[in-house]
């Protein structure tokens, strides 16, 4: 875990940050239907033609987080790096070619959770916010998350907004978890970046 900006170690990070294993395997490979190692409870939750990204937390998040905190995934839906937002330009992104952003943060200003999905627009050169489509759960130990939507969704939005076709078996990506602390934007990513 470190500080965003210059990847120093973080000073005494909030719990509910450090990441203990998430959907994204070593290899940043991502299966979206729940399999081998997906939580159990989780694999219950999901519905029919629904997506599932998971992080499993080593700390619970606090009740209620006391901080803007965010919990995310960056996904390289057809695993092209010539395709979604360029490598590099993020630091989740160092090896991605990134179609989309999905996750949920805890604004403390609302006191609420929200879930989002964002989807790189080649034309305007950015993520862009899309409506409603994302489920968002915690479980009772607050040390689990999970983000489900309809696949078909997906795969309609990103050929729409980013024309990209997505590709199940060569989906890759990385999740994160990044919250303000004192002026400083500190982040876990999973799995970590390349040295």
């Amino acid at each position: 875990m470190g500080v965003y900006g210059s990847g120093e170690p973080a000073e005494d990070p909030p719990a509910g940050l450090d990441i203990r294993a998430a959907s994204p395997d070593s290899d940043l490979r991502v299966a979206f239907q729940p399999g081998e190692g997906a939580p159990a409870e989780l694999a219950e939750w999901v519905a029919e033609g629904e997506i599932l990204l998971w992080i499993a937390l080593h700390e619970p998040i606090p009740e209620p987080p006391t901080q803007y905190t965010e919990w995310l995934f960056a996904l390289d839906l057809d695993g092209d790096l010539e395709t979604g937002r360029p490598p590099g330009v993020a630091r989740i992104n160092p090896d991605l070619g990134m179609e989309v952003a999905i996750g949920v943060y805890y604004n403390p200003s609302s006191e609420e959770y929200m879930a989002y999905l964002l989807v790189w627009d080649p034309d305007q050169g950015g993520l862009t916010p899309q409506v409603g489509p994302v489920r968002f759960a915690l479980d009772e130990s607050r040390t689990l998350i999970g983000l489900a939507m309809s696949l078909e969704t997906l795969t309609q939005t990103v050929a729409q907004v980013a024309d990209v076709t997505v590709a199940p078996q060569a989906v890759k990506g990385r999740a994160a978890a990044l919250a303000d602390v004192a002026g400083l934007r500190v982040i876990d990513f999973y799995p970590d970046r390349p040295e």
